[in-house]
């Protein structure tokens, strides 16, 4: 139960990364920057997919009780179809 717990903050960490990134891609007003958040934005994404891949919970689609638990399990969908659509187009 720990591990599932620090799993799902690790998405959790992840996707407010992701968010607060793509927030500043949003505002960002040069073109030099906003290539920086696209590659920050990127690796981001590259670390949530790898979250996904290791964090394992005992029923994945539950329903969620809390904000936390909605949107740590949405994180989790969302990293599930990123990791099938790629592994797929690599094989």
């Amino acid at each position: 139960m720990k591990q599932a717990r620090e799993a799902q903050l690790r998405l959790a960490a992840v996707v407010g990364e992701i968010e607060g990134l793509y927030t500043a891609w949003l505002r960002a007003r040069g073109p030099a920057r906003r290539r920086r958040l696209l590659l920050e934005l990127a690796t981001a994404g590259t670390k949530l997919a790898t979250e996904s891949a290791r964090a394992t919970t005992p029923e994945p689609y539950q329903l969620p009780r809390t904000r936390r638990t909605r949107r740590t399990l949405a994180a989790q969908r969302g990293a599930d179809w990123l990791t099938d659509r790629f592994d797929d187009a690599e094989q």
